[in-house]
């Protein structure tokens, strides 16, 4: 067995959200074909091996992957997952699994490439790093690893601490990928607890694409770790229960000559105009310090009942002319709500909200109708799209006005939204973002969203993760991330939070069609939030019980 030895990062500082903390120092695992045996601390146990695609892979034959548009070069940060499972995760099935995966997502197992303003990811067919962690067996009752350190009083919160999320992460060297080393651009993790649970961590470079294919590579990743089918190894035979396999046709948007021609500012200034303000990485740093100095974390639950009492409400006040064909979903009566939440905790008016969509369509490209993106894409085929609410009142003062307030706001989101997915608007959007975010890259650049009078609303309380990503504990797993921002309040389903049936089978979820939301907030406004948010739930359910 080869022994080498591995080169750790230095904790960054704890101010800073995830997402902006560049490793001190490269972190990375030897190119090491066998298992290798090492001893962190007296009481841990850890085996690293090195997991290579299975051959050939969804695109063998390409060498690279072109990073085309705009959100493709989201290269600044990593995004960190963990998955708790109630029980131990059979390494050399799991190892089996990733490699089936790897084939499926051959970018996962790529570089990042530099063509002096262009960018690829090298479709090499690389190794990536899969750590295996456990109590050794001296191991004692103070052992780091005995249980996992979130308290059961806030499991059904899904953004954490990153002091309970860092210990099951193994980070992977993003600068080091923006620099053209030999970086792995993502790095699994497997923490074997004392208490017979598993933590599975994912370091996942954002380049690879957005929350939508981290989830889509897991959910593929847990449906062939479960399948009985573990002796198919080629991918023309993938079992009949997993999703279908990721897609990575993409339509290029050709960036903008010059972003600031009078061509090119107009459409900034129409579909993203959050990008026409960028900043060095020095300011940005200094901003998210102050924000976090001055700024509290939110963490709200919001029952399956509440959301449903929101929905109602919004839904009470009848459609007028153009917004007749309007459907108000809950994610559109629950964003309105914090719009409301956001006014009157702080004292003044909110004028925008940004909202990140999803641009995948719901059927594939094809010759006749040239949509943009396959559904099944991997990539970031997202936009932030602004709906300007500085016209509407967002402080209900009785019940009557809650319903019109979220009402009005809740049709100026869903009008957006519908106008976001016309193909011409989004052609449009990322020709403007793939030019600001090559000048962005090139430049050392960074856009810091949303400005003061808005909110930026990441919601993905329709993508359950526990569901797709189970690895055979159906119903019985829940997943967390890190990273909590001012302003920009984050919607999850709620972890399941409940009693292990009798026969260990299934846990009855506490909080079944529940969703949590986090944020950052000015710390004076931190307990005006919660109070008012529990005032509104008291009443709004009162009322309609009455």
């Amino acid at each position: 067995m080869r022994l080498s030895s591995i080169k750790t990062r230095a904790s960054a500082s704890s101010f800073l959200p995830s997402f902006l903390l560049f490793p001190t120092t490269t972190s990375h695992v030897c190119n090491v074909t066998r298992v290798r045996f090492t001893t962190a601390v007296p009481a841990k146990r850890v085996k690293q091996l090195q997991i290579s695609p299975l051959t050939p892979t969804a695109l063998q034959g390409q060498q690279k992957l072109e990073l085309c548009d705009g959100n493709d070069l989201l290269l600044q940060y990593p995004r960190s997952s963990l998955h708790v499972l109630p029980g131990r995760v059979d390494v050399g099935r799991f190892s089996l699994a990733l490699s089936r995966t790897l084939a499926l997502f051959p970018t996962a197992a790529g570089k990042l490439r530099r063509n002096g303003d262009h960018w690829h990811i090298e479709l090499s067919n690389s190794s990536v790093p899969l750590t295996i962690e456990g109590p050794s067996s001296e191991s004692s009752s103070s052992s780091p690893t005995t249980t996992f350190p979130i308290p059961p009083s806030r499991a059904h919160f899904v953004v954490q601490p990153d002091e309970y999320i860092t210990p099951f992460i193994d980070p992977i060297d993003y600068v080091g990928s923006m620099q053209g080393k030999e970086s792995s651009l993502i790095s699994l993790k497997l923490t074997e607890l004392s208490d017979g649970k598993t933590v599975f961590g994912l370091s996942f470079n954002h380049v690879l694409g957005d929350g939508n294919t981290v989830t889509r590579f897991t959910h593929m990743l847990s449906t062939l770790y479960a399948s009985e089918e573990q002796q198919i190894l080629d991918l023309e035979s993938l079992p009949s229960s997993c999703p279908p396999a990721p897609t990575f046709y993409k339509r290029k948007h050709e960036p903008l000559p010059s972003p600031f021609d009078p061509e090119g500012l107009a459409l900034v200034r129409k579909y993203a105009p959050q990008v026409e303000k960028s900043f060095p990485l020095e300011q940005v740093l200094e901003k998210f310090q102050k924000d976090n100095q001055e700024t509290e974390v939110v963490e709200m639950l919001f029952s399956e009942e509440e959301i449903d009492a929101l929905w109602t409400l919004a839904r009470q006040v009848p459609n007028k002319d153009a917004a007749a064909s309007l459907k108000i979903t809950k994610n559109d009566a629950l964003s309105a709500y914090l719009v409301t939440l956001f006014e009157r905790a702080l004292g003044e008016r909110q004028h925008t909200v940004m909202t990140i969509l999803n641009l995948r369509h719901q059927s594939p490209p094809t010759e006749e109708k040239d949509l943009w993106l396959h559904p099944t894409v991997a990539g970031c085929p997202t936009a932030i799209v602004h709906t300007s609410i500085s016209h509407l009142n967002a402080a209900p003062q009785n019940h009557h006005d809650f319903a019109q307030v979220l009402h009005d706001i809740a049709i100026e989101l869903r009008k957006t939204n519908k106008a976001a997915r016309d193909p011409n608007f989004v052609d449009q959007y990322l020709r403007v973002v793939s030019a600001q975010y090559i000048k962005g890259c090139k430049d050392s650049r960074f856009y810091v969203y949303p400005d003061e009078g808005g909110i930026l609303i990441n919601s993905i309380m329709r993508e359950d993760r526990n569901k797709l990503a189970h690895f055979g504990f159906e119903g019985r797993t829940q997943f967390y991330t890190d990273t909590s921002v001012h302003r920009i309040p984050r919607i999850h389903p709620a972890n399941p939070v409940g009693v292990v049936a009798s026969d260990a089978s299934t846990t009855r979820n506490d909080h079944s069609g529940a969703v949590v939301v986090n944020y950052r907030i000015r710390r004076d406004a931190k307990e005006i939030t919660t109070d008012t948010k529990e005032r509104d739930m008291r009443m709004l359910i009162g009322s309609i019980k009455h």
